[in-house]
Order: structure tokens, then sequence, then C-alpha cells
């Protein structure tokens, strides 16, 4: 381990002292304030906690109203906080020069044989800084420094402590300056100019008539046309605004565009301002950070090559958006094999456990009067109250809109709440809405998004899906055609709002082979959704199968059903007779001796995450296991 300390002759006095936020974990958003001197805060920092999995304490400058952690609950920041994500030649000069305090550290990644250090540095305020001045000081910083995380702009995030595994204590790095405390308000003066500060959201360009030169105090003038100011701003927006299917392309044409005016216009120290704003585009987008990193990065130093001249007007928008780049520059990038393999994507979250994904297209299929529609309105209970749907099935609570468009008739819907209200033994809540009538085609699109976004609903059932079509906007003579294009219209309002959508449909008459064979109409609406769910019961049985069919679900072994008459609910039964699997059998193991989650079982089974977490949700079906709460499980014995 390694440390260092500098100090100036007029230090920070050990009576001014710094409010901070300490949190136990990453999911732990409830405030532990303290107050610090900077002594006592460098000698926290210097010392890493050793542990050998990177959850651990955190630490945020900000102090927050009622102490729960939200951007929206930030009141002021008492230290700016600033990562270097694996940074070549990272340089400290620029915070010593300026003769102020600051504490370094490597974070728990350190360096990996391909990539260098991440660093992270604390920089004590003289007075706090308010909330809504935050991104101003942190555009400063990021014009000051090149290689700063875009992500620390936010006032409320909190970072780790110190931390490392034993074997690496050794690589531990840290080093302290001792000199004054930051004036946030006298760095931030020039930047007063700005409308909007740098956020995710934004589609304009802060861009200041004087800011600070990177390695100086001195200001130094700079004067942009208002045609680059327009031009950066709607390439921003093509960006953000990118279809699926094209936003890396979409991304690679925007930074080379951008690189050519960078190279008429620009510094290069202040490319790092247009690379930020390109990254928060495309991740506003949908694409992946390291993806959109290696794209912009690309597309900027192509377009740097040949430079673009630039008009004394505003540009017209022919002149941005209309006109495709004629360069080799701006064609797809393609992702290597391997750089594939080493990427990390976050796990499929469900809004009911292995049923359910988040932001999905869905269809329920099953022919008349077998219960599908009081199976989908069951589901949608089971999300607005947070418990559990079909008798098992984990729901995360989330506000739910049903659009019972197969009968207007209110008194009807209400009698199938009353029952639902019995079978489930509780109350049909507030956040439990209804619509007995909706638009037609294009329009529901329109209407249902807004809808969803005035009201932030996350699940949405849609009974029955015939009743939304118009007849009168086919595009063209292919059903199959009109089908998947209709339900594809969709994504939309799943990517923008997180919102899944579950669809119910009739199955048409007839013996299949194929189960998808039995859903009414084409083959484009189960080739549209991402999930296909086939609903079949007996005439007279009591028992039904439900198949699920998708690319997000865990396992496609079908969910074996009890109809309860009595209460019109459907519920899982146990199914144990068919042998379990070495590794099925493994993870049972795992959870009889009290390895609760998929990434403890993980490490016990030695296989991947998301491995385990779809033979948890099957032995959660099949009745081995069951759900205490999100993410754990525990074994189902006799007495439970």
């Amino acid at each position: 381990m390694n440390t260092q300390q500098n100090s100036q002759p007029a230090a920070i006095s050990n009576s001014h002292s710094f409010n901070v936020s300490l949190f136990n974990n990453k999911n732990d958003n409830v405030a532990k304030p303290e107050k610090h001197s900077w002594d006592s805060l460098v000698e926290i920092l210097k010392k890493p906690d050793i542990r050998n999995h990177k959850d651990g304490r955190l630490i945020s400058g900000a102090t927050f109203e009622d102490f729960k952690r939200s951007k929206s609950n930030a009141i002021e920041s008492s230290l700016l906080i600033l990562d270097y994500d694996h940074v070549d030649n990272f340089d400290l000069s620029v915070w010593e020069n300026m003769g102020i305090s600051f504490a370094c550290y490597t974070t728990f990644s350190h360096a990996t044989n391909d990539k260098p250090c991440a660093y992270r540095v604390i920089i004590p305020l003289l007075n706090p800084i308010p909330a809504d001045k935050y991104p101003l000081l942190y555009q400063w910083a990021f014009e000051q420094s090149s290689g700063l995380d875009a992500n620390c702009k936010d006032i409320s995030r909190m970072q780790y402590l110190p931390a490392c595994p034993k074997e690496r204590e050794k690589d531990f790095n840290f080093f302290s300056n001792f000199g004054t405390s930051l004036d946030w308000q006298s760095v931030t003066k020039p930047l007063k100019t700005i409308d909007k500060p740098i956020t995710a959201q934004s589609n304009v360009i802060p861009i200041s008539t004087q800011a600070q030169h990177k390695n100086s105090h001195k200001q130094k003038e700079r004067d942009f046309s208002a045609w680059v100011e327009s031009a950066i701003n709607a390439e921003i927006e093509i960006v953000r605004n990118a279809a699926n299917g094209t936003r890396n392309a979409t991304l690679n044409t925007a930074a080379f565009r951008l690189g050519q005016i960078v190279a008429t216009t620009w510094a290069n120290a202040n490319q790092s301002i247009i690379e930020s704003l390109l990254l928060d585009a495309a991740l506003a987008s949908g694409l992946e950070q390291s993806e959109a990193k290696t794209t912009i990065a690309s597309g900027l130093e192509s377009g740097k090559l040949q430079p673009r001249e630039i008009p004394e007007s505003t540009p017209k928008k022919t002149d941005v958006i209309e006109k495709p780049v004629k360069t080799t520059a701006a064609k797809r990038q393609l992702i290597k094999g391997r750089d594939l393999m080493k990427k990390e994507f976050k796990p499929v979250d469900f809004i009911v456990a292995s049923l359910i994904p988040e932001s999905s297209l869905n269809l329920l299929v099953a022919p008349p009067k077998v219960g599908k529609s009081w199976l989908a309105m069951d589901l949608g209970l089971g999300v607005a109250l947070g418990g559990k749907a079909l008798g098992r099935l984990e729901c995360i609570k989330q506000n739910v809109l049903y659009l019972s468009l197969d009968s207007s008739n209110e008194e009807k819907l209400q009698g199938r709440l009353r029952i639902l209200e019995i079978a489930n033994n509780a109350k049909i809540p507030d956040n439990y809405c209804f619509l007995t009538s909706f638009s037609q085609g294009k329009e529901a699109i329109i209407e249902l998004l807004e809808i969803i976004k005035e009201n932030d609903f996350k699940f949405v059932v849609i009974d029955i899906l015939h009743n939304l079509k118009s007849q009168n906007e086919a595009k063209s003579n292919s059903v199959y055609n009109n089908d998947y294009d209709f339900i594809r219209s969709f994504r939309t309002i799943t990517e923008e709002t997180g919102c899944a959508i579950l669809f119910v449909h009739h199955t048409n008459k007839g013996k299949h082979d194929d189960a998808l064979n039995q859903i009414s109409g084409s083959n484009g609406l189960s080739g549209s959704v991402d999930n296909t769910f086939i609903l079949n019961r007996t005439r007279g049985s009591d028992e039904g199968k439900l198949m699920g069919i998708g690319r997000d679900l865990p396992h496609d072994e079908p969910i074996n059903l009890k109809w309860h008459k009595e209460y019109c609910i459907w519920s899982i039964i146990d199914n144990k007779s068919e042998p379990l699997t070495a590794l099925q059998q493994t993870v049972l193991n795992a959870v009889t001796i009290n390895f609760r989650t998929a990434k403890a079982i993980a490490e016990y089974a030695e296989r991947s995450e998301q491995h385990v977490r779809n033979v948890l949700h099957l032995l959660t079906q099949r009745g081995y296991i069951k759900n205490v709460k999100r993410g754990e499980y525990e074994e189902i014995t006799k007495s439970s």
C-alpha cells in the first residue's frame, strides 16, 4: 500500500468541517450524516477496507432531505467527487497547481492486464454548493481535466470508500494534498451565462463565452458561432431519438460530423464536452456504455481528419440532418467476437417472476371461455399489490392499467374484481386502473403512450387485442406484415417507458404440432412480441397448462395450473414427477443449506449467475423453493 501526502502553507483549518452522507451498501438509500474535518476525512480515505467483493461502504458529499437519497432530495454538497475511469497518463498536476486540498485513491478494480488504474479524487469545498449549482461546478471540473466519468455530475451519486482484496492491498495507492478548500463560487462565475447544465435529459449545449484554460487560472475567450451550437444540438437530438437497429450507426455518423466541427472550431482539450454529450444521448437511446464510447472515439477521430467549413448563418435542417456523410468512417461498427464476450449485461428483471419481464411485449392466447381474462386480471392485481401471481410467483409492485375492451360493462367488471378480492384476501388498490373504451390503430399507440407517461404505469393489459386494431390502417396486402408492424409499433412505448404490455388474444380452431400455430391470425403476432403464453384447459377439467415461449423466459417447461372455479382464479400446481437434472439438484442443495441469492449459488455451483437464475425460476414453478423476497429463495418444507 502506497500513501503520499503534500502540505501547503495555507492548509485547511481543522475548525472547518464538512457534512457528508455514508451508506452501508449500494442498495442502501438511507443517508447516515456525519461531520468531519479534512484531517479526519483523509484518515478514513487512506485506509482501504479489505474485502473480496466490491460492494460495501459508500460516501456522498451531499446532504438529503429526510435522509433519503435521491436527486430530488439533494440539498447541497460539501465535496466535489470525480472519477477517472481507467485513464492513460493519469495526472494530478492540474489540481496541485491550483493549491487546493484533495485526496486521491485507486478504486476497487485497480488496474487490469489491459486497462490502467481507475482513480477517485475528492475535493473539499470552501462552502457547500446548492444542488442546482452542482452541474456548473462539474462542468468546470470537466474542462480542467480530461478523462472524467460523466456520471459524476449527479449530485446524489454515492461512491465507494477505499477497498481492495487482501492479495491486492499492496497495489492500493493513496495521495493527499493539503492546501485550501475549493471556492466553487469563484470558479463557476464565468459559467453563469449557461441556460442549462449538462444533463442526460438536455439537448442544449452549455457553451460559455468564457471558460478556464485546462492548466491555468487565466480566462480565455472562446467565440462560437450560432451555426456551431445549432449543429451540435441537432446531432445530439438525432442520436437521442435513433430507432432500434440504427442506434450505433447513427451515433457513429453524428460523432463523425461533430469531429469535423471539433477540428474546425475547438481546441482538442474541449473535445471531452462533446464526448460527454454524445455519450449521454447514446445511453438515453439504449446503447451500452462501452459500445458507445468506442463508437464515439472512432467517429470523432475520423471526422477530425476532414474539417468542416463553418458558415456564418444558422444551419438549415438539411445542412445537419438530411445530407448523409459520404465516408467509409460512417459505416456500421463491427463488433469483434472477443469484445462482445467481454461485455457484461444487466440480468433481465421481471415484474412477475420468470413470467413477465420489464419493458417487454407479451401475448397471452387461449380458446374462448377457458379463463385467460381471469388469469390476465389476476396478474395485474399481483403486480398492483406487489404480491404473488398464480399463488406463487413474486411480483414487483407497480402501477397497472387494464384495458377491458371485450366488454364496456362496468358492472360486470366490478363483479369480477369483487371475486378477485375474495380470492386474494385483498382490496383492489388505487394503483390498479381500468378503461373500458379506447382508440384504435395509430391513435391508440399515441394515446396509450401519453396515459402511461402521465400515470407511470409499468404493466398494461390489453384485453382483447382485436378491439385495439384498426382494419382501415392496413399498410400492405400481407396479413403477416400488418400484424407484425402493428404489434412492433408498441415497442416505442416499452423502450421509452420501461412498461411491460400483455396482449390477450384468441387461439384458432384445430390441432397443431407447433404450439405457436394455435394463435389466431398470422405468425406476425408471435414474431413481433418478446414472449408468447398459450393457456390450455380441457372443458370441464380443473387442470390446465401455461406454456411460455420467448427470448426472455428462463425456460420453456409448461407450468401446471389448477382452475379454482369457485374463485375464478388459477394457481400453480407442484410438479415434482420429473427427475431433477444434476445442476437443478445442485442449486436445490445450495438453497437447502441456506445459499439464498443467485449470485451466492452461482459461486457455490461454479456456474453463471444467469444460468442459476433460470434454474431458480424453474424450481420455484415446480414447487421445490419459494421467493421470500425479491432475489432471495428458500426451500419449501412440509411445515411451510
